[in-house]
């Protein structure tokens, strides 16, 4: 039976370089391992700075938990909750270095979920208010300049659940939120399905109900809201697919997955409604897309049917092809979560060798210097 690479007591990083063919053109490729947990941990956003947003197991006594945490320049910060609160979930990175998420506590006290922006430049946590009369809301997204960020917010009595925005304009210090216009008050789907801003701030995606079926059943379709000159945000319907949105880019193009006869298939939807399904790699049943850039580069995770001894792995797409993404060749499961506008990916993998062990996290560079072994760096990666 397989086994992946253990973790390491301190954390540090390990460069993996590779030359890779290309469209017939060679690449040099390097791939830093995050090794910031002994268990389990992945990178799920990256920015042009190479900064990473990303969440780690660890250990107090006897209990194993899921914490976030930013890295920069291989050293990272982890993320507080705000008194009160025991959760502070990261969802998105901008280019400069806000990150939005929601904090969260035990469900059934007053405001038990809270969307926050959390800036690296002064370390300040922000929490994000509900619409009014509403009781909850989650950020998911957040533009490049940190600005914009996108999310629903959701009350009860009657049930609820609508989008927004939450905008920081250049007369407030705050930041302000904003209902996004929709069919009926109440739109589950966009829960798990996200709504999305793209990096420019002029577009937001989400799948919002369009009539409702039974007590717990929607018909919901993909809309965006677009960013006028008068301020405004008018919404337009693209699909009467309802896909799990997960990335956009400023072109108007998301990716995500669709559903198909019980199956998820990534997808990726532009701004006129065309729907491209990204095929398998070969012998997979499932794929999902998780991060696409301004050249429309997609990278997701294609995986093999359920049971047995296998995992995910992760793939790229681009000009309409899909192949496996290259990576070190001990590398057995993987999966890319993100990408920037300079290629650089980020996502989790585990490892081939004899021990057991768990998963890291995983910054990939392409024309990445050349090294005959990997280089270990002993610097600690936590602050």
């Amino acid at each position: 039976m397989k086994s992946v690479r253990p973790f390491f007591e301190a954390s540090f990083t390990l460069f993996f370089a590779c030359v890779l063919a290309f469209n017939g053109v060679a690449q040099e490729i390097e791939v830093r391992i995050i090794a910031n947990s002994k268990t389990l941990s992945q990178a799920i956003a990256i920015n042009s700075a190479l900064e990473v947003i990303g969440t780690r197991e660890v250990t107090e006594g006897q209990i194993a938990s899921m914490r976030g945490f930013f890295r920069r320049e291989e050293v990272d910060d982890a993320f507080t909750p705000p008194k009160t609160y025991t959760n502070m979930e990261p969802c998105a990175l901008s280019e400069n270095g806000v990150v939005a998420g929601y904090v969260s506590r035990h469900f059934g006290t007053d405001k038990s979920m809270l969307g926050f922006v959390w800036d690296s430049r002064n370390k300040e946590t922000v929490l994000l208010q509900p619409l009014e009369t509403d009781s909850i809301c989650q950020a998911q997204d957040v533009s490049a300049d940190g600005k914009i960020v996108s999310g629903y917010s959701t009350g009860s009595n009657p049930p609820r659940t609508r989008p927004c925005v939450w905008e920081l304009t250049d007369n407030s210090k705050e930041y302000v939120v904003r209902e996004l216009s929709s069919i009926i008050g109440n739109n589950p789907f966009l829960q798990g399905g996200r709504v999305l801003v793209s990096p420019d701030g002029k577009r937001v995606a989400g799948c919002i109900a369009e009539e409702q079926l039974s007590p717990i059943s929607f018909n919901s379709s993909l809309f965006v809201w677009e960013h006028s000159e008068n301020g405004e945000w008018n919404r337009r319907k693209i699909s009467d697919e309802q896909p799990k949105l997960r990335d956009m880019n400023n072109a108007g193009t998301v990716v995500g997955s669709l559903k198909l006869e019980g199956i998820l298939r990534a997808c990726t939807v532009d701004v006129k409604g065309k729907i491209t399904l990204i095929d398998l790699l070969p012998g997979d049943e499932s794929n999902e897309a998780h991060g696409i850039n301004s050249k429309g580069t997609v990278v997701g995770q294609s995986d093999d049917p359920m049971g047995g001894t296998g995992g995910p792995t992760a793939f790229v797409f681009q000009d309409g092809v899909v192949s496996p993404l290259a990576m070190p060749k001990q590398t057995i499961h993987c999966a890319a979560f993100g990408i920037s506008d300079s290629g650089a990916i980020c996502g989790f993998l585990a490892q081939e060798i004899e021990e057991d062990g768990g998963a890291f996290g995983f910054i990939r560079l392409p024309n990445g210097k050349l090294s005959d072994k990997p280089k270990v760096e002993t610097k600690d990666g936590s602050k």
